[in-house]
């Protein structure tokens, strides 16, 4: 027999009768196992025990699958929204663009509006001036007052405003 020991003399006994007498084995039948009883209800265990691990083979295989296909899915989400992104940033830009050039040119036209509405306002006291002179000279003689404000003048469009 084997040299193997056993501390009850009961589990010797047993080992001595399943392992080492003569009479009927079963054998595993999975490939790769070396597993050999001469007892049925101990083969049948062991398969069991073969059918939990491919039972949990395979749902670890299909919950591998599983996984991959959320991944490949939610990768495939996020390169549409970074594309999305893109787009939305280019177009920005260009609004950027396009709102700076019209900030510009808004720029422009307020100052050519200011530098209107100086000469507008230069040729109006220039108006007052001449029409101040030709009263003076039309008076006493007493040299009239720079200061005079026609009351019936309106102040130039703009004046005192942006």
């Amino acid at each position: 027999g084997c040299d193997k020991a056993f501390r009850a003399r009961n589990a010797l006994a047993y080992h001595v009768k399943a392992l080492h007498e003569s009479g009927e084995t079963f054998a595993c039948a999975e490939p790769g196992c070396a597993f050999v009883t001469r007892r049925q209800e101990a083969l049948a265990a062991h398969k069991t025990g073969h059918e939990r691990r491919d039972v949990a083979k395979e749902w670890r295989a299909r919950a591998k699958h599983e996984v991959a296909a959320a991944v490949r899915s939610a990768k495939s989400a996020l390169s549409e929204r970074a594309t999305e992104l893109a787009s939305a940033e280019k177009e920005l830009a260009r609004e950027r663009r396009e709102h700076a050039r019209e900030k510009k040119l808004l720029e422009k036209l307020r100052a050519s509006l200011d530098a209107l509405r100086r000469r507008v306002a230069a040729g109006a006291e220039a108006r007052k001036e001449a029409k101040g002179g030709k009263k003076n000279a039309s008076n006493s003689g007493d040299g009239g007052d720079d200061n005079e404000v026609d009351a019936g003048a309106s102040p130039p469009r703009g004046a005192g405003g942006k």
